[in-house]
């Protein structure tokens, strides 16, 4: 029971307990926040988008360090975008905006540089679905970084049996080069996890 009721709160944080949630996810996540952003190789003017943001503390690691980007969370937890908004308003940062919305409900057509998602590619329960719609969302030659464990690492969890689909490297790489998609895999930390880092064609 306790098991499934962390995975409930991984796949969408709500209430006292979600907040406590996030923060936990933050705290234990921030190497592979920090590694991610790095691959990103952000330029000033960059309009980027975070998908499954949380409480927005990737977002806001990205705007104390590039003021000058364009950049946006997506979150269907209502209760944990408005965390986001007020550690964001707190922060004093006016270069983050947030939704509450699901990726795929979600409508900004060519417009982003830069898309990332981290540890949520699990949720996805139909993969090819959600690669087609932030394919939209990119513009020619935006690229879409994938952070996320591989299914042996996932597999060493008893949280991970509820909620989490444990895809291996293969199946995630062939659906985005399906999608036209050109993808360079990076490790994350020996054996751990990978970045996909897929750019539109």
């Amino acid at each position: 029971m306790f098991n499934k009721l962390i995975s409930n709160h991984f796949k969408k944080p709500h209430g006292l307990i979600g907040k406590m949630v996030n923060n936990f996810q933050n705290k234990q996540n921030k190497a592979i926040y920090l590694k991610t952003i790095k691959y990103l190789d952000i330029k000033d003017e960059d309009k980027i988008l975070d998908i499954g943001c949380g409480n927005g503390y990737t977002l806001r690691l990205i705007a104390n360090e590039y003021p000058h980007t364009i950049l946006m969370g997506i979150d269907y937890s209502s209760s944990i975008i408005k965390e986001a908004i007020k550690s964001t308003t707190k922060a004093n940062l006016n270069n983050i905006s947030y939704e509450i919305s699901d990726v795929l409900a979600f409508n900004k057509n060519n417009y982003f540089d830069k898309i990332y998602c981290i540890n949520t590619i699990y949720f996805w329960q139909d993969l090819d679905e959600y690669i087609k719609k932030i394919s939209t969302l990119l513009k020619k030659q935006g690229i879409l970084y994938v952070t996320y464990m591989n299914k042996s690492t996932l597999d060493q969890y008893s949280f991970t049996k509820y909620n989490y689909l444990h895809r291996d490297l293969n199946e995630i790489d062939l659906v985005l080069r399906n999608n036209g998609f050109s993808v360079n895999i990076k490790k994350l930390f020996k054996t751990k996890g990978f970045v996909l880092i897929a750019t539109k064609k």
